[in-house]
């Protein structure tokens, strides 16, 4: 009985501390977010109010704890990258960090559509090397949304001054960040799954005594 308690208690206790670390970076998933209708969904659980030194605003300001915010690792496939996220009324900030491909920058390029896929914003340059961007081609996008609603982000280069394919093997980081007070906020492991963990540490002790 005791052996069976330790076992879940542990592995209880490594779930949450696995998600703890996880939460803030997602991985891409290649060659399935062409389109936006196959867009990689970015569920809300994915998102935390923890500190990031490239959470940032254009001049610099870092905003990670006063805002929630995911982290996606992409990589290029000759494809454009489609990201969908729920987003809330408010202000959020879109910022392409790490662009390089075969050791060398690129110039990324991200466009914000609406769920009717209508394109609200887009960008090109940020203009300033901000923490995280290798150069001013990195793109840096800020915009306020009037509602909560679904929204996507498309993930290209810069072609003769238009959004087309990344090239294959490409890597960049996308941030996502979102005010607190609009409704978005970071999603924390609840009280209620603490308190079972807690709880079946005290029965591992009882049982340990007996």
């Amino acid at each position: 009985m005791s052996n069976k308690l330790t076992s879940i208690a542990l592995g209880v206790c490594g779930m949450f501390a696995f998600g703890a670390v996880q939460a803030a970076y997602i991985t891409e998933v290649n060659s399935l977010n062409s389109s936006i209708s196959t867009s990689q969904f970015i569920s809300s659980v994915s998102f935390t109010g923890d500190y990031d030194q490239d959470i940032n605003t254009e001049d610099g300001v870092n905003i990670s704890e006063q805002t929630s915010h995911v982290s996606v690792l992409g990589r290029g496939n000759n494809a454009l990258d489609f990201f969908s996220f729920n987003g809330s009324a408010g202000q959020a900030f879109f910022d392409i960090d790490y662009a390089k491909n075969s050791g060398n920058s690129f110039n990324s390029w991200i466009e914000l559509y609406d769920s009717s896929y209508t394109r609200l914003a887009y960008n090109d340059d940020s203009y300033t090397a901000e923490s995280g961007s290798f150069s001013t081609f990195d793109s840096f996008m800020t915009y306020e949304f009037e509602y909560s609603s679904l929204y996507y982000v498309v993930v290209g280069q810069n072609c003769n001054c238009q959004l087309t394919e990344l090239y294959w093997g490409a890597d960049y980081t996308l941030h996502i960040s979102q005010e607190y007070d609009q409704g978005v906020s970071a999603v924390p492991v609840p009280a209620a799954a603490w308190l079972f963990g807690t709880g079946l540490l005290a029965l591992l002790g009882v049982s340990r005594r007996k």
